[in-house]
């Protein structure tokens, strides 16, 4: 976890895998089939949070440039529509017109 650019954030978070990861390694040495899905259930629970943040529009809008993907920044710069307004016919009125 980069804690320079996700800071307090990244900082909790790197915490919490480092503790499933030990949980995992303790449920493996010991056989316990409660503490692993006790890890299993607390690593879902941060997934489905992840899960909700990625799929809500202000929150992709809101990550700063750093924390985007390549094209999650290309739809950025992208304009959502263009609108394309179709001019009135009129006749070619320059200088050089025969």
């Amino acid at each position: 976890m980069r804690t320079d650019v996700g800071g307090e954030v990244a900082s909790t978070l790197s915490e919490f895998y480092a503790a499933m990861y030990s949980q995992c390694l303790l449920a493996s040495r010991d056989a316990s089939i409660s503490l692993m899905e006790e890890t299993i259930r607390n690593i879902r629970t941060v997934r489905d949070a992840w899960k909700q943040a990625a799929s809500s529009e202000d929150a992709r809008n809101t990550l700063p440039r750093e924390q985007q993907t390549p094209a999650e920044r290309m739809q950025l710069a992208r304009p959502t529509s263009l609108a394309i307004v179709p001019e009135e016919p009129t006749a070619l009125t320059h200088r050089w017109s025969a």
